[in-house]
């Protein structure tokens, strides 16, 4: 007996592809088809990756997708249809001694168990123990004969089920945790358990969002009401971090609910308490998850955009440094006309609109040279728009080039009628440190609880407006850190030294666009306010994104 090794992601992807070539009994082409199906499905949803580690757990999702099904919206219904394809392709040698339905009532309840204990694996005696609650001892039949038989049955039970594992010393676990929290979660269910004894348990975590959302699935209204009142819960609870658990819990459960299956009511509080929690004073890790939640229902602070739009008065500020690299110098005091620019960056939810809206495939969008770009490179959608990592609904679009950007510009100045463009590097480092030539939006001093940067330790992009002590002296969000940002102007090393001293719109010609604003993999230097960085247009990178600024204004090639 001995634990396989978890697959990486370039193995998973090679099994799904082999599987299906050698396992499929449909069409070569076809075959072909639904594995490369299933593999954007996956990337594309991190609620199956702790179920697909080995190839037993990924031969289960196969088999969904041979049989004509998908990764279901719901987690809990994922972890479900894989127990129940595992039970029904590797049980029936054993049902001669133990039927589907006690088998299952004694996997749930053994599960149960071993969450109420907090421990992952137990003595198989005491697994054993356990089929005594569905294999009852006969009239005639000793004590030993008894004890003989249920050990018989689970001797047959556990190597077959799939869903069990025995470790080197003996001691009984499930195959992967997953299981035992979610057979647990099905257990209180069929049970009808009380939960409140466990609420505040980080270890019944997902247990009890497996539980909430298996019960969503047939029972809308009370799933519903046992989100309010664990929000409730948290509300009255006089310790801050209790208090934050538990409202995220109760958000968290909403959040892998079925759409359809969301009361409108509980949502509309459920936002309201996730705005709270990106709220100044409260704890990065709740901050980050608050986001990320609010971004699954629907982020209320991702506004149409002439809404979220900040303005800048005109007026003079103090651009460049003397302290940073040679092409930050030298400090001169430029003055820019008022002018509008984005309170966020461009997030994956409104990228979206522009990729199913046909963005890449209108060429009236894009310029000559981002056309040609595209076409060459069969270039379709940004570059991680189906890795789960990257693509939030509320996080900042990443991976588009210099040309995604402009074509974006141009598909939204079309469909809104009004004009849009990218920041010149003038405009974005005013809006980013104001007037008085401070060295970071918040003023000076690095801070990891004002921006996402290296020693912050989120070692990702994260949701965008959830470092508010950060934010510029206009109101603006993440300009430090976080995602580079793409300007409308050609780079050049010298222009602070020869730029006009009003509304500099960047040199008329180059080989390199500018970038500001640093991002989460760099270090307190690469996030100043006046930190000038560049790449070539046609660069993409999962640190790379951009805002708007509506207006005219802005070089020859956007």
């Amino acid at each position: 007996i001995f634990d396989i090794q978890d697959l990486n992601e370039e193995k998973i992807f090679t099994f799904i592809n082999d599987w299906f070539r050698e396992v499929s009994s449909k069409a070569a082409g076809k075959a072909a088809e639904i594995s490369l199906k299933m593999t954007a499905d996956i990337r594309a949803n991190d609620k199956v990756y702790e179920l697909i580690s080995t190839p037993l757990l990924l031969t289960a999702i196969c088999i969904l997708y041979k049989d004509g099904e998908t990764i279901p919206e719901q987690r809990a219904d994922l972890y479900n249809r894989v127990v129940d394809r595992l039970l029904a392709a590797r049980f029936s040698v054993v049902r001669s001694v133990i039927k589907d339905r006690p088998a299952r009532e004694y996997l749930m309840n053994l599960a149960f168990t071993m969450q109420d204990q907090e421990v992952r694996e137990i003595e198989a005696v005491e697994a054993v123990e356990k089929l005594k609650k569905v294999i009852k001892q006969e009239e005639e039949e000793s004590k030993t004969s008894y004890k003989d038989r249920l050990t018989d049955i689970f001797n047959a039970m556990e190597p077959e089920c799939g869903l069990l594992k025995r470790g080197s010393d003996n001691k009984i676990a499930f195959s992967h945790l997953t299981f035992q929290e979610f057979l647990a979660g099905k257990h209180i269910l069929n049970e009808e358990l009380y939960i409140d004894n466990y609420l505040k348990k980080p270890w019944w975590k997902k247990t009890l969002l497996l539980y909430l959302g298996y019960l969503n699935i047939d029972n809308k209204k009370k799933s519903n009401r046992l989100v309010r009142e664990i929000i409730e819960k948290g509300d009255k609870c006089t310790n801050e971090e209790e208090k934050n658990y538990l409202r995220l819990l109760g958000c968290r459960a909403l959040s892998e609910f079925q759409e359809s299956n969301r009361d409108e009511e509980v949502v509309t509080l459920v936002r309201k308490k996730l705005e709270l929690l990106i709220k100044p004073g409260v704890d990065l890790a709740v901050r980050f998850e608050a986001g990320e939640i609010l971004g699954v229902l629907g982020d209320p602070r991702i506004r149409p955009v002439p809404e979220n739009m900040i303005k800048v008065e005109k007026g003079e500020f103090i651009r460049g440094s003397d302290a940073g690299r040679k092409r930050e110098k030298p400090v001169r005091t430029i003055y820019l006309d008022a002018y509008m620019i984005g309170k966020y960056p461009v997030t994956n939810e409104e990228y979206k609109n522009f990729i199913d809206d046909g963005g890449y495939a209108n060429e009236d969008f894009w310029t000559p040279e981002g056309w040609q770009w595209k076409e060459k490179e069969k270039i379709r959608e940004s570059l991680f728009w189906h890795d789960r990592k990257w693509n939030g609904p509320n996080f900042p679009v990443v991976g588009v080039s210099w040309y995604e950007a402009c074509a974006y510009v141009e598909w939204l100045s079309h469909k809104t009628g009004e004009k849009y463009r990218l920041p010149t590097e003038a405009e974005w480092e005013k809006a980013a440190r104001g007037e008085d030539g401070r060295t970071y939006p918040w003023g000076e001093g690095i801070d990891k609880n004002k921006c996402n940067y290296d020693e912050t330790g989120l070692n990702r992009t994260g949701p965008v407006g959830i470092f508010p002590d950060g934010k510029s002296p206009y109101g603006c969000f993440d300009m430090a850190g976080n995602v580079w940002e793409w300007c409308s102007d050609w780079h050049d090393e010298k222009y602070y030294k020869k730029s006009p001293d009003k509304n500099p719109e960047g040199p008329a010609t180059g080989v390199l666009r500018v970038l500001r604003g640093g991002d989460w993999v760099n270090d307190a230097s690469h996030v100043r306010a006046a930190y000038r960085d560049r790449d070539v247009p046609s660069s993409r990178w999962y640190d790379i994104g951009f805002r708007l600024s509506p207006g005219q204004k802005g070089p020859s090639g956007q």
